[in-house]
């Protein structure tokens, strides 16, 4: 598995982590969930999105480059 492929399930993850969190704050259809473990999935998911999201601009800028590379050669 690759770094990029790696990052993108991780990324997706902290989507749903998001999710999960902001409905349940938004809504109280879940009740099974207590509402500091929706701030903490909330919170977490935020900065999941924030360095995944940094961590996949990193990997593709860097896939870029080594391709310009390769085909200057």
């Amino acid at each position: 598995m690759n770094e990029q492929l790696k990052t993108g399930i991780a990324l997706i993850a902290s989507f749903f982590l998001t999710f999960a969190g902001a409905s349940r704050i938004l809504t109280s259809q879940l009740e099974d969930m207590a509402l500091w473990t929706a701030w903490v999935f909330l919170i977490t998911g935020v900065i999941g999105i924030t360095a995944n999201g940094l961590k996949w601009k990193r990997i593709n800028r860097a896939s870029q480059t080594s391709s310009q590379k390769r085909n200057h050669k």
